[in-house]
């Protein structure tokens, strides 16, 4: 502790060893407050990385994202013009208005959620690991997927092996991963113009760790690439920053988990993730 009171960090180790012929133990104290300083800096790199990476992927989304939000605020628009015309024409049937208006609050909450889950993904806020359902969140980054997939007449499909037990994890982060490996699978398909266009999501218990699996029905890598699959900045978009996989292998790892990739058995590429039961994010 400083003479102000302020704690000093200090790490402490000892080793057995003889001195003038008679066994001790030595004792060294560190101060680790540079350490620590560079730690919490490269965190935080970490997460701008990680924010820089959603905001990019959400652009790459915006199509889908816009069709989304369109159709129930054309909707909206369209319920609530009926509505209009029926009062000004004396043709108040409760049972029609008071449908029309159920009808626009169910847009309006689909509206909502589209704008929930981008707030979610786009944020700056500070990591907050907490115990989650893995497949619910699953559920809720493929939602976001599923907006581009549709226009693309491409399915995806969820397939989980249950019980799970809930993980500690942060929540945001491990929907990006999803999602990024859901939408490098729809780019595959899209760019080999496969005739089978399918994406299938697994997840399920493999020991002590829960493995999620995202396969695609694309051409799968070329070998020279699989072998740099993740150096930063390799990419095979034609505006991609090479940035994706690299930062999910950063935020998997960051809740002691891995990342790898296998050619799958019908010539797509899956990409598995593990996290483990004991899942824990480190914070410095």
């Amino acid at each position: 502790m400083r003479r102000d009171g302020t704690p000093v960090p200090i790490e402490v180790s000892s080793l057995a060893c003889v001195f003038n012929g008679r066994r001790a133990v030595q004792v060294i104290a560190r101060d680790i407050r540079q350490r620590r300083a560079e730690a919490a800096q490269l965190w935080r790199r970490r997460q701008d990385m990680a924010q820089v990476a959603r905001v990019t992927l959400l652009g790459e989304m915006a199509s889908g994202l816009a069709h989304e939000l369109n159709q129930p605020l054309s909707a909206i628009l369209n319920y609530a013009e009926a509505c209009r015309q029926r009062l000004l024409t004396s043709n108040c049937q409760p049972g029609v208005i008071a449908a029309d208006l159920e009808n626009i609050t169910r847009q309006a909450e689909r509206a909502a959620n589209v704008i929930h889950g981008l707030r979610r993904l786009i944020g700056r806020e500070s990591p907050s690991p907490e115990m989650a359902s893995l497949p619910e969140l699953i559920c809720e980054a493929l939602e976001l997927a599923k907006l581009e997939a549709d226009q693309q007449g491409i399915r995806i499909m969820l397939d989980v092996v249950e019980p799970l037990p809930l993980l500690r994890m942060d929540c945001v982060q491990i929907q990006q991963v999803v999602l990024n490996l859901v939408q490098n699978g729809i780019e595959a398909i899209k760019a080999a113009g496969a005739p089978r266009r399918e994406i299938t999501v697994r997840c399920r218990l493999t020991g002590s760790v829960v493995e999620v699996e995202v396969e695609d029905t694309g051409p799968g890598l070329d070998p020279a690439v699989r072998d740099r699959l993740f150096e930063p900045f390799l990419t095979t978009k034609p505006h991609g920053l090479g940035l994706g996989l690299v930062i999910c292998q950063s935020i998997i790892e960051a809740h002691h988990g891995h990342l790898w990739y296998v050619r799958g058995s019908h010539g797509g590429a899956v990409f598995r993730f593990s996290l483990p039961v004991a899942g824990r994010t480190e914070e410095p």
